[in-house]
C-alpha cells in the first residue's frame, strides 16, 4: 500500500534524522550539518504542506547550525544550546511520528490507495482546473 509505504518512509527518515542529530551532539563537522540539512528538506518538501513539520525542522537546523558554530569557535555555554538542540529534536521526531500514524491510519480505515500525503505539484495542479 502506497500510505505503508510513506509511513514506513518517513520512519526512515525519522531515524536518519535522529542519527545525525546524536553525531552533532557528541561533536561535529560541517559535513552532519549538511546531511541534517538535506534530511530535513526532503522531510518538509515532500507531500502536503505541514507547517508543524516545517516549524520543527526550522528549529532544529537552527538548533544544529547553533551547536556546531559554538563548537568550531569554542564559544560557551554549550549545554543550553545542546538542551535546546535535543528539545528541536523532540518536537520534530514527535510531528513525524504524528504523520506516519496518519498515514497507517487512513490506510487502516479507508482501505484506500491514495497517498495520504499529496505532493504539492498535484494539489497546485488542482487548484489550477
Amino acid at each position: 500500500m502506497i500510505e505503508l509505504a510513506l509511513a514506513d518512509r518517513i520512519v526512515e527518515r525519522r531515524e536518519a534524522i535522529q542519527s545525525v542529530v546524536s553525531r552533532i551532539e557528541q561533536g561535529s563537522s560541517e559535513v552532519d550539518l549538511q546531511d541534517l540539512q538535506a534530511l530535513l528538506v526532503d522531510v518538509a518538501g515532500r507531500g502536503k504542506r505541514d507547517p508543524g513539520i516545517e516549524m520543527a525542522a526550522d528549529d532544529l537546523f537552527a538548533a544544529a547550525a547553533a551547536v556546531v558554530t559554538d563548537r568550531n569557535s569554542n564559544s560557551q555555554p554549550i549545554a543550553r544550546k545542546l538542551r535546546l538542540l535535543r528539545d528541536a529534536g523532540f518536537r520534530l521526531q514527535h510531528r513525524l511520528a504524528s504523520a506516519a500514524e496518519r498515514c497507517a491510519m487512513r490506510t487502516q480505515v479507508t482501505g484506500s490507495l491514495q497517498p495520504c500525503i499529496p505532493s504539492r505539484a498535484s494539489a497546485y495542479r488542482r487548484w489550477l482546473k
